[in-house]
């Protein structure tokens, strides 16, 4: 039986409703806030799901496709999603207590609408990287001239990649459309909400809220029966990791079979290396040349396989070089199954070393293999880490936390609609 819904009508605007991780989140708090009895309502650029209370924002392909390819050959991103200009007429806008915005790059939004739109209705804006506060790139590694106006950015590659250094000029747009605006700002991590205060958004009032799992679904299954099902070895380490392009260099899937090989012997020749992720087959076939058993099951929607995926194996290992509050960690713990990271970015608010799992130094291929091994070998630190880590989802980042902590934040800045930021 569905909840009776009240408090706040809540729209979320996203780039898309399935799919990626930012995606993956957006649906993920709809969710909570419709279990909660919040009315809440989606606004989407691709709309991937059947459910009805998820809108599709109108594309204007014709004239997009003409826009993007002169604003991208400028070296300008995001300025080519003009259906972004509709949104204040449509009825879901209009009905709504409070508006949303999660990832607003993807070229179905064009950012420079968010002035008039914060205006029009009580505005709040998620961070899922560090896109809103960059001349460009969504991570910024190394660099940290997004503190003072970007410009010879040394990452023209990284997502959403340029074609033409445009980065000082979209900087300080970025700037004055943020002045303009009204919004309080939520990251899901410390880390990035600490550089949220230091850059241009650091006019606004940034809180942390992290991300919440559905701790019904992402839960321990019998291992025993989850490598049965999965048709996996009954024994022997499986060693998951959710794959990327090995030319994805941010993911670190290039990292990983330096990883595996510097295992014990004894190990290597044993275990079993699970890959789940939407990318070519470049990782599994590179492990395969080197010896590896590999069962690769692609890009999984379903968050029950995902779970049994979970909870089959031993060990997460999550190579990434730069990274905020990833969803698969937080799914992984809370089946109980032990992670392994870098520490970088938010990674060690959710992997919290020899608590719910371990963590190496960014870029320590040795010191992530020392502490796979560790892992795979003991069979009382496993216990250990998974049940802690279980434990630390079910105190922290349930549904019901998610939705109850944003609904007081929407409350609040419904309140304060007549105060300038």
């Amino acid at each position: 039986m569905a909840p009776h819904l009240n408090g706040p009508r809540v729209l979320i605007i996203n780039h898309a409703d399935v799919g990626g991780g930012a995606a993956i989140a957006g649906y993920r708090l709809h969710e909570a806030l419709l279990q909660a009895g919040i009315a809440s309502s989606m606004l989407v650029g691709t709309k991937g799901s059947h459910d009805e209370t998820v809108a599709q924002l109108r594309a204007w392909r014709t004239v997009r496709r003409p826009l993007g390819a002169i604003t991208k050959r400028l070296g300008l991103n995001e300025l080519d999603g003009i259906g972004a200009y509709s949104v204040s007429r449509r009825q879901d806008f209009r009905s709504c207590d409070v508006v949303h915005y999660h990832a607003i790059h993807g070229s179905y939004f064009s950012y420079p609408v968010m002035p008039s739109l914060t205006k029009a209705k009580p505005a709040v804006i998620s961070l899922h990287d560090m896109w809103p506060l960059t001349g460009h790139c969504s991570f910024s590694f190394e660099c940290d001239r997004w503190r003072a106006g970007c410009g010879r950015c040394p990452h023209p590659e990284a997502f959403p990649s340029i074609r033409r250094d445009a980065t000082a000029i979209e900087w300080r747009l970025k700037d004055r459309l943020w002045d303009a605006s009204r919004m309080t700002v939520i990251s899901p991590s410390a880390w990035l909400a600490d550089m949220a205060r230091e850059s241009m958004l650091g006019r606004f009032e940034v809180e942390v809220i992290p991300h919440g799992i559905d701790t019904e679904t992402f839960a321990p299954v019998d291992r025993s029966a989850a490598r049965a099902a999965l048709r996996l070895p009954p024994e022997g380490p499986v060693i998951m990791f959710a794959a990327a392009s090995v030319t994805d260099k941010r993911k670190g899937a290039d990292l990983v079979p330096g990883v595996l090989d510097r295992l014990p012997a004894r190990t290597r020749r044993r275990c079993v290396v699970v890959l789940m992720g939407d990318r070519g087959p470049e990782l599994g076939d590179t492990l395969r040349a080197a010896g590896y058993r590999v069962a690769d099951f692609g890009y999984v929607a379903s968050d029950n396989l995902k779970a049994a995926l979970y909870s089959a194996a031993d060990v997460f290992v999550l190579p990434t070089r730069a990274d905020n509050s990833p969803l698969v960690v937080l799914e992984s713990l809370a089946c109980g199954t032990v992670v392994v990271a870098f520490a970088v970015g938010g990674v060690g608010e959710l992997v919290r070393h020899d608590r719910t799992g371990l963590v190496a130094p960014a870029g320590d291929v040795e010191g992530l293999a020392l502490c796979l091994s560790a892992v795979i070998d003991d069979a009382g630190l496993r216990s250990r880490l998974g049940d802690s880590a279980r434990e630390m989802v079910l105190a922290e980042f349930t549904y019901k936390l998610a939705a109850e902590r944003h609904r007081r934040l929407y409350d609040r800045v419904i309140g304060l609609r007549g105060n300038p930021h």
